[in-house]
């Protein structure tokens, strides 16, 4: 259930609380396989390193899971998102931490609905940018006018 006062106070130049995540070789190889992601670079390190990276690779479509949590993690039901857009910039391998920050960059209402758009960006432990993107919420709205 979305929490319409924590919406209220979603106004630009609000930052989400960062989201943190660190996934692991086997968090890797069973999202691989639960997403039939067949590509060995996920699961097998040898092949990895044949590739040129350190340990296996992360899934993008994990990194895309974690930036779907990190913008809607505080309406309690990830369905409330409407639009995702990434681009990666560089691979995130197992054992990396990974940090995400949601920005809150626009507001409008519409047909009941406050629609909450977010940038943001996920950088590994080393600073460095893993993909950037924007990310559209939209949550019951006690009122119609655009804030």
């Amino acid at each position: 259930m979305t929490d319409n006062a924590a919406s209220a106070t979603l106004v630009p130049g609000v930052r989400l609380t960062p989201l943190i995540r660190r996934p692991t070789r086997i968090t890797c190889f069973l999202f691989a396989v639960a997403w039939w992601t067949p590509h060995r670079v996920h699961y097998d390190l040898e092949w990895a390193a044949h590739e040129g990276y350190g340990d296996v690779m992360v899934p993008g479509l994990l990194l895309n899971e974690y930036a779907v949590t990190a913008v809607t993690s505080w309406t309690g039901d990830p369905s409330t998102l409407r639009r995702l857009t990434v681009r990666y910039t560089a691979p995130a391998v197992a054992g990396d931490t990974l940090t995400i920050e949601p920005l809150v960059t626009g507001v409008s209402a519409l047909n009941g609905l406050r629609n909450i758009t977010f940038g943001f960006e996920m950088r590994r432990q080393d600073g460095v940018e893993v993909l950037v993107g924007e990310a559209v919420v939209a949550v019951p709205s006690a009122d119609t006018g655009v804030d």
